[in-house]
């Protein structure tokens, strides 16, 4: 049976280079991924020879696509095994295209593949976001000038001296939603308080927007690869008409343009998030798949 283990920071020093070089473009193919929600979802990592390895769960037991370099027939079969040894059949989340591919050039017919549209990640070109131009994005100009014309702002990057303002804008924020009746923002609010504590351990970048001197609104998030920067988080205070879009722009316009892409994650089948994340117009929409061994 494999050692997995729940990441800590000591392991940032050997997984996130596997990370980086993997070459995917999903959301959870970053250390910081990994690092965050790894109560959330019971996460667990493994390193044998060149591979990364996770784990899922700790009942149904689900496994995450293996990154690294060597022979991928063996480590799948040691993953099937490793399985068997904990009663459970393999399964494989969070699986992109070529992941599916792979796996199906390694044994094909072996696998029962299906797409999860709920999880797929909406991925944009960095210069759309910045830019902001052409009638599609008519609208979202226009919220940004609303909001120029409406309040005093000043955008900054995220640091040591404004941490705390994060937390100010959390505080209310999940106050505001009655997280505490809400697994899913109960997972969330953990994840983002582990990112706050450990933001320059884990490289994060982000920003947040203050009116008049009051924070509130932030955004932050890591890098996937050199083309690939994923948004974990934007939060906004309800009181404050058009400041998503602000934050959004805001940060992108000074953070992101040495990017070619955007991923903003999932929308977890949530109506209006889904509606939201499209109003952007994505240039990908990243699609995913769950394996199940036959």
């Amino acid at each position: 049976m494999l050692e997995f283990l729940k990441p800590t920071l000591k392991d940032k020093q050997w997984a996130k280079p596997i990370f980086l070089s993997s070459g995917y473009m999903s959301s959870d193919n970053a250390f910081g991924t990994a690092f965050i929600w790894k109560d959330a979802y019971d996460l667990k990592i493994c390193r044998h020879k060149d591979f990364l390895l996770r784990m899922y769960g700790d009942g149904n037991i689900t496994y995450g696509f293996p990154l690294g370099k060597g022979n991928f027939k063996d480590i799948i079969n040691m993953l099937i095994d490793d399985a068997k040894e904990r009663d459970e059949e393999l399964s494989f989340v969070g699986l992109t295209k070529p992941m599916v591919s792979l796996l199906y050039e390694i044994m094909p017919e072996a696998f029962i593949f299906k797409s999860t549209r709920d999880t797929a990640d909406y991925i944009y070109e960095s210069s759309d976001l910045i830019n902001l131009k052409g009638k599609k994005y008519h609208k979202k100009r226009n919220h940004i000038s609303k909001f120029n014309t409406t309040y005093k702002f000043e955008y900054s990057d995220i640091n040591k001296e404004n941490i705390d303002d994060c937390r100010i804008i959390l505080k209310q924020w999940y106050n505001e939603s009655d997280y505490k009746n809400n697994e899913s923002l109960l997972n969330e609010k953990a994840a983002l308080e582990l990112a706050l504590d450990n933001f320059k351990e884990l490289e994060f970048l982000g920003g947040i927007i203050k009116v008049e001197g009051l924070p509130v609104a932030l955004t932050m998030g890591e890098k996937i690869n050199d083309e690939v920067f994923v948004i974990h988080f934007e939060k906004a205070l309800k009181d404050y008409r058009s400041v998503y879009a602000i934050i959004n722009n805001e940060f992108a316009k000074y953070n992101l343009s040495d990017y070619k892409y955007i991923n903003r994650e999932e929308d977890l089948g949530l109506e209006g998030l889904r509606k939201a994340k499209m109003s952007y117009y994505p240039q990908i929409i990243l699609e995913k798949y769950n394996a199940t061994l036959r």
